[in-house]
């Protein structure tokens, strides 16, 4: 469960004299630093609060309805769901666009119940009242957005240790944790610098058949394969903000992508591209590629797996009633 042990005399006393005065206060921080906060009551009118991480406005005019919330002390993961309206002339919006392009795709909620007429009282967040955002649906006439909330326990089902494995296990160009800079951090990271490996802007000169996914950019005049694979990030146009995998990547500029994006790809959107791992050890753009230019056994220093596993031992240690 996650909750706010620490509750004022004041609002205890407003809790529990069931006061009119009483709402809550929903609060999303996306993950992606491009995105703003967005912050929501049940409230008739906006609201400016803060929590201790600054002052922010809670929208009205969005607003939120909450489902009831479940916790458990028997390590169950709690969950509960908010509804939210997506307004289009607000400055405070739910943007159904943010939404699919993945705004809000694994960002922190915390759910607050305030005295309104006294904020002087402070907030509490009740059981399963901090947590990360899973699922989001928008419903068909794209009014409404339900976003489903699932509180810290979730994390503790994640493993917390590494099993073996052949492919390397660090995510390309991640660093050692405490690193900071906006840079993905790693235990065991992969220790290459992607600043200078970023294209700078393109150009999508046409889109493809497959408006979605296929595209040609007439200035990315680079062999076949160079960012096979690869990742490529929408800079302007409907996608900006999100990356993709790139799929296949032709001498003449023509790129496809691995999976469709939110919105058609058109022409003029702005881009940059740069190549990516294969987590092996050889090929283009394997380990051994990346840090060839430092030396010709420095890879060994940053894969994160054990490549020389014989393959028919792995697959007997992977058959039931095998032993080692």
């Amino acid at each position: 469960m996650s909750g706010s042990r620490n509750i004022s005399a004041g609002l205890q006393a407003s809790i529990a004299s069931r006061a009119a005065s009483l709402t809550v206060l929903l609060k999303i921080v996306p993950a992606s630093a491009i995105y703003s906060a967005l912050c929501v009551t049940k409230l008739d009118r906006d609201y400016a609060y803060d929590d201790g991480a600054g002052l922010l406005t809670y929208s009205a005019l969005v607003g939120v309805t909450p489902a009831a919330m479940q916790a458990s002390s028997a390590m169950t993961v709690g969950n509960s769901e908010a509804k939210s309206l997506v307004a289009a002339s607000t400055a405070a919006t739910l943007d159904a666009k943010d939404v699919r392009a993945g705004a809000y795709d694994n960002a922190e909620y915390t759910f607050m119940v305030i005295d309104f007429e006294h904020p002087e009282y402070g907030h509490w967040i009740p059981p399963n009242g901090h947590g990360v955002v899973g699922q989001q649906t928008i419903d068909e006439r794209g009014l409404s957005v339900t976003f489903e909330l699932t509180d810290l326990t979730k994390l503790l089902k994640q493993s917390v240790v590494e099993n073996w494995s052949r492919q390397c296990r660090a995510i390309f160009g991640s660093q050692p944790i405490g690193t900071g800079g906006g840079v993905v951090e790693q235990k065991h990271p992969c220790g290459k610098s992607l600043t200078s490996m970023w294209t700078g802007s393109r150009s999508v000169s046409a889109p493809g058949a497959e408006s979605d996914r296929a595209f040609t950019c007439s200035g990315l005049s680079m062999p076949a394969g160079t960012y096979v694979p690869g990742m490529l990030e929408w800079l302007t146009g409907d996608n900006a903000g999100r990356s993709e995998m790139v799929e296949a990547q032709s001498g003449l500029g023509v790129i496809t992508l691995k999976f469709p994006m939110a919105y058609p790809i058109k022409t003029g959107d702005t881009f940059t591209i740069r190549p990516d791992c294969t987590r092996t050890p050889d090929g283009t753009n394997g380990c051994k590629f990346h840090f060839a230019s430092v030396s010709t056994v420095e890879w060994k220093q940053h894969y994160r797996g054990e490549w020389q596993t014989p393959v028919a031992d792995g697959d007997s240690l992977s058959t039931p009633g095998a032993s080692a």
